[in-house]
């Protein structure tokens, strides 16, 4: 069984590549509209991506086009999340605000005020009605949707949360960070079991396997699966170089990599399906449609690619600008 801990151990470390661009404003500007973040609707239809122009854009997954533009804000847009019901957006910010955005009219709902530093992820629970957002001061968030305030707090002290990700039973969130470590946070009783992936920063974690599996991953390119509740390694995948993101289903792996590689395995025998050159200098971000079906890619070049998960063709590039 994993230790069960009040707090995860995420030792200093070097923030990953796409986090390194917000480490000042000149530095993003400079960057030009480069996409750091893109998620799939729950339907699938549509895509919602996050720009250094400070942008938010809904994008038609067949066609392309752009159907909705938000309002610009006035600091880098990190991140952005779909609520379940797809009504809402919940985008992190460089000014440390969470704003809560209504797809219909394209306007700001409410404004989530609290953490010290830039928020990197925003995950919506299951139900919608809670937010996870994880910050660079070390805290992590769970936000009352409706109500628009804080409801609780996980603060390992002078650590940086990257990654804060609600389970598919909306019991407990995988928080991932510096120093190797990824903790499973059960909200209801606080306390958190922790999982040793290793390595100098974790970029992401997740779920897998309705819950009974997680998965952790990130600057050494190293991306480890673990059983959740005894807490032994079962699966193993090196990217090679940093991993900035990765996502999973039951069938396979897909990692996004510091080269701006997208690679992609098997997890029913570890293998490598294909390696692709997806993005000029550094992919930032991969998610998977929620039929498992297509990969969405993004990064430093400022494109949004989409691929055929099961054989790396690509089938469409956005200009993301």
């Amino acid at each position: 069984m994993p230790s069960f801990v009040v707090l995860c151990r995420l030792a200093a470390a070097a923030l990953p590549a796409w986090l390194m661009l917000f480490a000042s404003a000149p530095a993003a500007a400079a960057q030009g509209a480069a996409v750091n973040s893109v998620q799939f609707s729950p339907d699938g239809t549509r895509l919602v991506s996050a720009n250094m122009d400070n942008e938010i854009v809904i994008w038609d997954v067949e066609t392309g086009e752009r159907q909705i533009t938000f309002p610009a804000l006035e600091d880098y847009v990190v991140f952005v999340a779909w609520s379940p019901d797809a009504k809402t957006l919940a985008s992190a910010s460089y000014d440390n605000r969470i704003r809560l955005w209504d797809v219909a009219t394209a306007t700001v709902r409410d404004t989530l005020v609290g953490h010290a530093g830039v928020p990197f992820y925003a995950h919506f629970s299951p139900d919608g009605r809670l937010l996870s957002t994880a910050a660079e001061g070390g805290e992590v968030f769970v936000w009352d949707v409706d109500a628009a305030q804080l409801k609780q707090l996980f603060a390992p002290p002078g650590d940086i949360a990257t990654s804060a990700r609600f389970a598919p039973d909306g019991a407990s969130v995988l928080i991932v960070g510096r120093g190797g470590s990824m903790g499973r946070w059960n909200v209801k009783d606080d306390e958190v079991a922790s999982y040793q992936v290793g390595g100098a920063t974790l970029t992401t974690g997740r779920f897998a396997n309705a819950g009974a599996n997680v998965a952790g991953g990130g600057s050494q390119g190293i991306i480890r699966v673990f059983d959740a509740v005894t807490g032994s390694i079962l699966e193993t995948y090196d990217h090679g170089v940093y991993s900035n993101s990765f996502t999973l289903t039951d069938q396979l792996l897909a990692s996004a990599g510091g080269d701006g590689t997208l690679k992609v395995w098997s997890r029913q025998d570890g293998s490598e399906l294909y390696t692709r050159a997806a993005h000029r200098r550094i992919a930032f971000f991969v998610e998977v449609s929620p039929d498992g079906q297509t990969l969405a890619t993004v990064g430093q070049d400022t494109r949004i690619r989409l691929w055929d998960a099961a054989t790396g063709r690509l089938l469409r590039t956005i200009d993301g600008r």
